[in-house]
């Protein structure tokens, strides 16, 4: 899918760079020209010499359109489980604008029972599985 976005020339796509030390990710912009390397969960990341010069280098007002959000499951209203540090939730309210956000995962990870709630989680939008395209109310 970056692959594909990158062939359109004309989108912007950014990546998230993970610190494990802040428990934080920061959008890169990437391009056909960034290599990449596996980070700690073994997922390919751009490869950087520092993240504190990666921080230091994110533009403030940066605003995404859509964001790809990953995902352990995920219920018919929307709410999700991650991996619990709540790192795109806390990320998602630093932005300046309120982006679509996209899970994307498998029918096996959809639960019939309700994924519990706290005031500082985001919701999806959409969540695209391997049968369906599901659409929540924002």
């Amino acid at each position: 899918m970056v692959q594909e976005l990158l062939n359109l020339k004309k989108t912007e796509v950014y990546v998230p760079i993970f610190n494990p030390d802040t428990n934080s990710i920061t959008p890169t912009k990437i391009d056909d020209n960034t290599e990449f390397c596996n980070d700690q969960f073994n997922i390919p990341t751009p490869e950087t010499k520092n993240i504190e010069e990666v921080e230091a280098n994110i533009e403030s007002d940066i605003e995404l359109d859509y964001i790809v959000i990953p995902l352990v499951a995920f219920d018919l209203n929307g709410h999700r489980l991650g991996h619990g540090r709540g790192v795109y939730d806390r990320f998602l309210k630093t932005l300046i604008n309120t982006p679509i956000k996209v899970g994307f995962g498998y029918e096996i990870q959809l639960t019939e029972k309700l994924i519990p709630v706290d005031k500082n989680d985001v919701k999806l939008d959409y969540c695209v599985t391997e049968e369906r395209i599901f659409r929540f109310s924002r």
